[in-house]
């Protein structure tokens, strides 16, 4: 007989895979708006990546727990020297957007 405790593994795994998904789709939002503004900021976006730094949870604008989000990015102007690009992210909003002081 099938009892309660023995779903509790099937309930973990789903909850990770449920992340993990989520995850990504807030990466790739992230990288997308990357793409736009260095695209707006004349800069070239290097690798077609960017990787999390960080993530701790904060108290949003609403007043509810959400994790807080660091990605950095490299960037270049000339193609000689890379920079570094963040973007900071609450929940699944974008709340910044930075570029380290770069030649133009």
């Amino acid at each position: 007989m099938l009892e309660l405790s023995d779903l509790y593994p099937v309930f973990a795994l789903a909850l990770v895979g449920y992340y993990w998904w989520y995850s990504k789709g807030i990466k790739e939002a992230a990288l997308r708006a990357a793409r736009r503004y260095c695209e707006k900021m004349d800069v070239q976006l290097l690798d077609e990546s960017i990787v999390l730094r960080n993530m701790r949870p904060r108290i949003g604008q609403r007043r509810l727990l959400e994790l807080q989000r660091r990605y950095q990015f490299e960037f270049t102007t000339t193609g000689e020297q890379r920079y570094l690009g963040e973007i900071l992210l609450v929940g699944n909003r974008i709340c910044r957007i930075n570029l380290d002081p770069h030649r133009l």
